[in-house]
């Protein structure tokens, strides 16, 4: 029905509905994602996988990240199970593809946040992030810079990539970090919270280039 207005009424439309709202609107045809690539272009110039939140965020330089969407596995884990009995509909779903995986998603809606949380089968919990932000950043037409802030605590969950642009990470563990980036290649920045660590003059940590390196007085 939305598109089968003129532009001035579907803008004004758009103008009240939430950024999750656009993004599941983008993913129905090409013309509706269109339609949000000209109505979103300029008001935002890159996405965000923040592990932190386990979120999908857009943000705008200068400004704070705008969740648009979370992720969950079906795996139990202590800090889902509220999320999980909270929602009272199983009946929604939608699917991913990635690495020509077929991911199916049951969809539910954070009671604080307002979000979708979509749910994956613990299997495909690496893959999801990086499906849904390929989606994203084609729909609101940013460039797939990968930039992901996550802590090494929760390595287990890292994104299913072995290249990203930019990362905000931190641990306790040198060898921990040192392994991490033996993996893993960051082809721009790195902020990286070192803890108490005590480096060696040949760590791998130091030839980083681009990196701002924080720590306890």
């Amino acid at each position: 029905m939305l598109l089968k207005l003129p532009y001035l009424a579907q803008f004004t439309i758009l103008k009240h509905l939430e950024l999750h709202d656009h993004f599941f609107l983008g993913l129905c045809s090409k013309r509706a994602r269109n339609l949000i690539k000209c109505f979103s272009r300029n008001k935002n110039d890159s996405s965000v996988i923040n592990l932190y939140s386990f979120s999908i965020q857009l943000q705008k330089t200068g400004f704070l990240g705008k969740d648009v969407v979370m992720w969950a596995s079906c795996y139990y884990r202590p800090e889902n199970e509220t999320l999980y009995r909270s929602n009272t509909n199983w009946n929604r779903s939608i699917i991913f593809w990635y690495k020509d995986k077929k991911i199916k998603c049951k969809i539910s809606f954070h009671s604080t946040k307002g979000i979708p949380i979509l749910w994956c089968k613990d299997k495909y919990k690496r893959m999801l992030p990086m499906a849904i932000y390929h989606s994203i950043c084609e729909i609101f037409s940013i460039s797939p810079i990968i930039q992901i802030k996550f802590d090494m605590s929760r390595l287990s969950e890292f994104p299913d990539t072995n290249e990203i642009d930019n990362v905000i990470t931190g641990c306790r563990d040198k060898d921990q970090i040192e392994e991490f980036l033996k993996n893993v290649i960051i082809r721009n920045a790195t902020q990286l919270w070192l803890g108490s660590c005590q480096l060696s003059v040949d760590s791998v940590i130091l030839s980083l280039e681009h990196a701002l390196f924080w720590s306890p007085k």
